[in-house]
């Protein structure tokens, strides 16, 4: 590789590494070399769970740059989850990419925890309904058969119509249950997000259009993972926010610069290329901008720092995300 290739691969928004045949690392750059946390020398399976090796020698056999995998990376502390894809060079080695998922996959769980009590009530509610539908639809039956009924056809009809009775008594007092539970997630967030009225913008990096209450709140989330950035966006609308979402540091300098007096509040990534997010925050306020800003980021030191008020960032937040944390913080700044 020559020095201007050098130089781009060193600072990729992705993960690189060069492999010899052996595997073992030739040159690594910035991205990778903090995720993965290897130095040229040294072997790159020595950086992987037993468990995922498998589908790491499948990669590395196959070399399609169009397929990838999920590994699980073994580092000091705990462990990260990535996904790899590669390729053979012309000088004969690998070259392996890499993107750190762990927060993805943080986020996921996060969301499908925040789901299961829906999800609980639609099948406790099906089974219950089922249950009902099936007694009706033998009572159905027996009813049409036109005769008299006595003995043990009249006991059977008469329980058939208790189990209908229960089955609907069951489903009104989940409707009921889940209706409570709705209200008392809706109180716990504050007045400013139990809204009734909607109307329209969606989350790109455009900005365009989606449903939203007419009197929510405009929050602009910036992060350099379209994934993450999504996930936030459809977060803050789940709250009945609206939310724009942009992928790149200096695209949404331009928006905001223009559209400042339309938003309420950043959520930032501080990890971005060209323009972190403190980096974003103070060019915002050397014009005169000042948007409640929440900073994202892994660095407990740069925490530290803002908790001294040592930034000019009042509000930051750990990743990877917690979801409950971050809505609970929201829902401070905004109030």
């Amino acid at each position: 590789m020559n020095s201007p290739e050098i130089d781009t691969l060193e600072s990729a928004p992705f993960g690189y590494i060069y492999l010899d045949e052996d595997l073992v690392v030739v040159f690594v750059n910035q991205y990778a070399r903090r995720l993965v946390q290897c130095e040229p020398g040294a072997l790159i399976v020595d950086f992987l769970h037993p468990d995922v090796r498998q589908q790491f020698d499948n990669l590395m056999v196959n070399r399609n740059p169009d397929q990838s995998v999920e590994l699980q990376l073994l580092l000091d502390i705990g462990s990260k989850t990535i996904q790899a894809s590669c390729s053979s060079n012309k000088a004969g080695g690998v070259d392996l990419f890499v993107l750190d998922i762990s927060e993805s996959k943080v986020l996921g769980r996060q969301l499908q925890e925040s789901s299961k009590p829906a999800r609980k009530f639609v099948q406790e509610m099906s089974n219950t309904l089922s249950s009902a539908i099936g007694y009706s639809e033998l009572l159905t039956m027996m009813l049409s058969e036109e005769e008299m009924f006595a003995g043990e056809k009249l006991a059977a009809i008469r329980r058939y119509q208790r189990a209908v009775s229960e089955g609907l008594a069951s489903a009104d007092t989940l409707i009921r249950q889940e209706r409570s539970r709705k209200n008392r997630m809706q109180m716990a967030q504050g007045p400013d997000q139990v809204l009734q009225a909607y109307n329209g913008t969606e989350s790109s990096s455009a900005g365009s259009k989606n449903t939203t209450p007419l009197n929510s709140r405009h929050i602009v989330i910036v992060d350099d993972e379209p994934s993450i950035a999504q996930f936030l966006g459809e977060l803050m609308r789940s709250s009945h926010h609206k939310a724009t979402v942009f992928t790149e540091s200096s695209v949404a300098y331009e928006y905001l610069v223009n559209h400042s007096d339309k938003v309420d509040l950043l959520i930032l990534d501080q990890v971005m290329p060209g323009m972190t997010g403190i980096d974003l925050a103070t060019k915002l306020q050397a014009i005169h901008i000042e948007i409640p800003v929440v900073l994202c980021t892994a660095d407990h030191d740069l925490i530290e720092r803002q908790s001294q008020h040592s930034l000019n960032i009042r509000h930051s937040i750990s990743k990877p995300i917690d979801i409950r944390e971050l809505t609970d913080l929201i829902s401070s700044v905004l109030a």
